[in-house]
């Protein structure tokens, strides 16, 4: 799923009591190519959380 702002959505989902993890960077060459988490949805299953970019819209 691609989201507009990573940190808000995180914040959002922590509020709902759902299962995340933390905010991580994907980095190559010392530059971040995006921002990224993990939920799980109510059966168990991770959706990666992806902060949109040029490279992810």
């Amino acid at each position: 799923m691609v989201v507009d702002d990573v940190d808000a959505e995180h914040r959002r989902l922590a509020a709902l009591s759902r299962t995340i993890t933390a905010i991580e960077s994907y980095v190559v060459g010392g530059k971040a190519l995006n921002r990224y988490f993990f939920v799980r949805d109510p059966d168990g299953f991770p959706i990666e959380v992806i902060e949109r970019n040029e490279r992810y819209r």
